[in-house]
């Protein structure tokens, strides 16, 4: 009898040292980790370049960059009011963080010949982005980090101008003495937020489907400006403005259909607007296609035979070739007022695409994404979307006239007459959802 409890105690422990063994055996198993980590270092990347001296400035001479190439420093002589110096110069962010500029981050200084920071009221100094609108720069604007290995670029714009205008003071002017100033311009980056913790720039206005990206949905960029999808797939998103871009011409019967230059100083200036409306009417922002770049004597330019994307295509299996070209962005050489007598439309160096770039940099200080592009819709998009709706109206045929990137043979294509300027942007889908 004692034997066989003897047997038995040691089988039960035989069994409950193998229990262990398993369970150890499992435990070793599950926190057991295979691999390796490798961190790649972020890289802050963020300069100036590119300084250009615009036309009509009293010198050519370039400011001087210094301080890792983020300030503008400039000696400049004006004779007498009127004279100004201009120049534009792109910031550019070749690094892998977003760059947000600092408070009190923006300077611009003019100093005496002692050093001294002085506030003459005899000089106008403006510093603002290099949009159609000459939009403020501002405190908190993110410089996006590069996309992929592309940089992101934005182009600021820095005037110097004797003062020449009611507002002067003529006791402010004082020629027994010449006054020399240093300027200076110069802006402090700091690391900006991911693009999660940024303010949401991009935001429903229509949906139809939840979840979805539907063609007709209204949607917003920034507080003012507004689109229409027009069609999407799980790269991009093509976009169609609200409304035509307050630019170029305006004119109304009461004028005797004389044209006046849009200012750049006016409100709303190079943004959508419900008064821009082409031909219809009374008519605001009117422009043309350039009559030099697009066609030759009798004709399309042979070149200009080409798709949407700029793939090469014959006029027989292209009836509709794509003329607008977004690499051509010289800006239009316009006098302030002109009327049909002088034929101030067709201005050689006249671009649609300069204002459609200027606008997309203007979306981007929205706070658009870096990646979008923008041109004109094409005669094929407007056939094909020509039944996509607004409340019952057709987005594409809105009582408002605007030119299609699109020609024939002889002529530019546009809804109604043509004549305005009507954006469509892409953007990358992933942005929207």
């Amino acid at each position: 009898m004692r034997k066989n409890r003897r047997d038995n105690k040691a089988k039960y422990l035989l069994i409950l040292l193998l229990l262990i063994a398993v369970g150890y055996a499992a435990i070793a198993t599950t926190l057991k980790i295979n691999g390796s980590a490798e961190i790649k270092s972020a890289k802050w990347d963020v300069y100036w370049e590119n300084p250009q001296v615009l036309s009509g400035s009293v010198t050519e001479t370039k400011p001087t960059l210094s301080e890792s190439d983020t300030k503008a420093t400039f000696d400049v002589t004006l004779n007498e009011p009127g004279d100004y110096y201009e120049f534009t110069i792109d910031a550019v962010n070749n690094g892998s963080l977003n760059a947000k500029i600092d408070t009190n981050g923006i300077v611009k200084q003019v100093k005496n010949s002692s050093g001294q920071v002085v506030n003459p009221k005899i000089l106008k100094y403006e510093v603002t982005n290099n949009d159609a609108g000459h939009t403020a720069l501002e405190e908190g604007h993110i410089l996006a980090k590069k996309s992929g290995s592309t940089p992101t670029k934005e182009t600021y714009r820095v005037r110097v101008e004797y003062r020449n205008d009611e507002g002067i003071d003529p006791a402010d002017l004082d020629d027994s003495n010449d006054l020399v100033f240093t300027i200076e311009f110069s802006v402090k980056y700091v690391q900006g937020p991911k693009a999660s913790q940024q303010a949401n720039a991009i935001n429903y206005i229509t949906r139809q489907n939840e979840g979805q990206i539907t063609p007709g949905d209204v949607i917003g960029i920034g507080e003012t400006e507004d689109f229409y999808v027009i069609s999407s797939n799980s790269e991009k998103t093509v976009l169609l403005a609200k409304y035509n871009l307050l630019v170029g011409f305006s004119n109304n019967e009461s004028t005797n259909y004389e044209d006046t230059y849009i200012s750049p100083s006016t409100p709303g200036y190079g943004l959508q607007s419900v008064d821009a409306i082409g031909y219809v009417g009374e008519y605001y922002s009117s422009v043309a296609f350039s009559s030099t770049k697009y066609w030759d004597d009798g004709g399309l330019k042979s070149e200009y035979a080409k798709d949407l994307y700029g793939n090469p295509a014959s006029y027989s299996g292209n009836p509709y070739p794509y003329v607008y070209d977004n690499t051509y962005t010289t800006a239009p050489n316009f006098s302030d007022e002109c009327d049909h007598s002088t034929n101030c439309w067709y201005t050689s160096g006249y671009s649609i695409a300069y204002y459609v770039e200027q606008y997309i940099t203007t979306l981007k200080g929205m706070g658009a994404p870096s990646t979008i592009t923008g041109r004109l819709l094409s005669y094929e998009e407007a056939d094909d979307a020509q039944s996509i709706e607004d409340n019952g109206t057709s987005i594409i045929f809105n009582d408002t006239d605007y030119w299609l990137g699109s020609a024939s043979s002889f002529h530019a294509l546009g809804v109604g007459d043509g004549s305005a300027v009507r954006p469509v942007i892409e953007i990358p889908t992933s942005e929207l959802q």
